[in-house]
């Protein structure tokens, strides 16, 4: 896909500038195109919403598991921990954009 048209079709899905120049700068970083790395963030946005349902059920589980031998510390724990699970996975990998282009290469295949 050539950079104009590409450029265009990333801000009729959605894209925010912020996101257009990350996407461009992280390119040239890789020395790929940013059609190519979008690509690949389209393929990482299943494995990562598989990762946060894993951490999720296992936060559900913990607490219905133990529900009557939980104490207020421990909760306050278990959702501290679970609130840096999910930074952690939101930091190997852009979820908002990887949605984006996830959305974005979907619709264009349709």
């Amino acid at each position: 896909m050539k950079n104009k048209a590409l450029l265009v079709s990333m801000k009729t899905s959605g894209f925010r500038n912020s996101e257009i120049e990350w996407v461009s700068n992280r390119a040239k970083k890789l020395s790929i195109t940013p059609s190519a790395l979008l690509s690949e963030l389209s393929a990482v946005f299943p494995k990562l919403i598989l990762s946060h349902s894993l951490v999720v059920i296992i936060f559900v589980l913990t607490i219905v598991l133990n529900y009557q031998d939980i104490e207020e510390p421990e909760l306050i724990s278990l959702i501290f921990t679970y609130a840096v699970a999910c930074i952690i996975i939101t930091m190997f990998g852009p979820l908002i954009i990887s949605f984006k282009s996830f959305r974005m290469l979907r619709k264009e295949k349709l």
